[in-house]
């Protein structure tokens, strides 16, 4: 039996460090050197000054945060209009937004029962909005940019200025920001959610670009109208829980590229407890599930390479190898308790057994803890090489264990999502901001 969880933690283990390993190698020794190189293909020398911005945030109950999110974005220098959709509040969230005066804050309210159908609608339902601005301004829908922003969510002050270089190129279709949690952290679960986006997934999108599989976040995505309407249509999001990454799907599908953006990122609230991160996950990797419809597409695309397709099923089965990895370690610990239970109560002290168990247990924590290890030791030097502000020593210190075993904490998220999936239960399981 031991050796059956070893086997099967053991696989998972495997293919997950190889695949990790390969974009740590890119990310860390060929970015820096490539990027350069990458933005100077992907940027223009001159700025469009026909660019005109439309960012969309979606908010439901978002009193608490919306005013600051609108006062931070009237205060960047950009062309364009912002669209709140107050998507069916009950809280003073349409009050807080009407606080906000600003030419170009353009607020819209959806009221039941078409509200609170998922943030795809909301997003749709202001995109047609949008639209009709743009038949009213007269603008040219190839020189329109549509933008995402979470209602907690505030974008990094060269933001536009990085956008505008971007999308000034006419071959830049779409594009996503850099993540970052706001520095105000209280605890290290917290800093473990900053480390995750703004060092471990940024690698992982920075290694994307050579794969072509750069998957845009609910927060800071980017595209060019026309292009997007013309192959995906007028409602490109969808109704999966994972709304980002089955818009991700459609773009690949239509052999549309997606640009990463490192220098420039979009801040948002981190978790403070371990209840509501577990709730957010579990929406997550449900999501994931939901987006299995486009297995089938996916394998049978013509329009996708052996990397991308590879990339689009690692995505897809990532639930599935975190639920069998959890198992397998929860079985190993309870049959180590069982061997020491055995042996304190048989008074039976054999060397062997003894040393053995000593030796899986410390293997296991030294393999796992080392990746913690390291990625904080990245995470701390983003932070200071961006002029970011850096928590206190006595959290760093603690971030390694968390980081390691994180995925141990996932495995209430996945079941969660399994669960609510086979009941076929897809009511959005909202995260409350502060």
């Amino acid at each position: 039996m031991v050796k059956f969880f070893i086997s099967i933690y053991g696989g998972i283990l495997f293919i997950f460090l190889n695949y990790l390993f390969l974009q740590l190698l890119l990310g860390l020794f060929s970015f820096h050197h490539d990027y350069p190189l990458i933005k100077k293909q992907l940027t223009a020398k001159q700025i469009d000054p026909e660019l005109f911005y439309f960012i969309i945030i979606p908010c439901c109950n978002e009193e608490a945060v919306i005013a600051r999110t609108l006062t931070q974005l009237c205060q960047l220098d950009f062309q364009g209009k912002i669209i709140a959709i107050d998507d069916g509040s009950t809280d003073q969230t349409a009050q807080q937004i009407q606080t906000v005066h600003n030419d170009k804050i353009h607020y819209l309210k959806r009221g039941l029962p078409n509200a609170q159908t998922g943030k795809g609608e909301a997003l749709n339902h202001a995109l047609k909005i949008c639209e009709q601005i743009i038949q009213q301004k007269h603008l040219n829908p190839n020189k329109v940019i549509i933008g995402v922003v979470d209602a907690d969510g505030a974008l990094s002050k060269n933001s536009f200025n990085v956008l505008n270089h971007y999308f000034s190129n006419p071959k830049t279709i779409a594009a996503q920001l850099r993540v970052k949690m706001y520095p105000q952290f209280e605890n290290t679960l917290q800093i473990s959610q900053d480390a995750e986006f703004f060092t471990i997934i940024n690698l992982l999108q920075n290694m994307r670009m050579y794969t072509r599989t750069v998957g845009l976040s609910g927060n800071g995505q980017f595209f060019r109208l026309q292009p997007i309407v013309e192959k995906i249509g007028h409602q490109p999001w969808g109704n999966a829980l994972l709304d980002d990454y089955e818009l991700t799907l459609k773009l690949m599908l239509q052999k549309i590229p997606i640009d990463y953006i490192s220098h420039a990122w979009v801040y948002q609230q981190s978790l403070k407890n371990m209840r509501a991160y577990i709730r957010q996950r579990s929406r997550w990797a449900q999501g994931d599930l939901d987006c299995l419809k486009y297995l089938k597409p996916v394998l049978q695309s013509s329009a996708l390479d052996f990397w991308q397709k590879g990339g689009i099923l690692l995505f897809f089965i990532q639930p599935w190898l975190n639920f069998m990895a959890d198992i397998a370690v929860f079985g190993l610990f309870l049959l180590t308790v069982k061997q020491v239970i055995f042996i304190l109560i048989a008074r039976h002290f054999n060397l062997t057994i003894i040393n053995k168990l000593v030796i899986n247990i410390v293997v296991l924590f030294v393999s796992s803890s080392s990746w913690g290890v390291l990625f904080t030791f990245l995470y701390h030097y983003d932070l200071k090489h961006n002029h970011e502000a850096r928590p206190s020593k006595k959290y760093l210190l603690r971030l390694p264990i968390l980081i390691a075993y994180m995925y141990l904490i996932l495995f209430f998220s996945i079941s969660i999502a399994f669960w609510r999936h086979l009941r076929h239960k897809s009511s959005w399981i909202k995260t409350k901001h502060e």
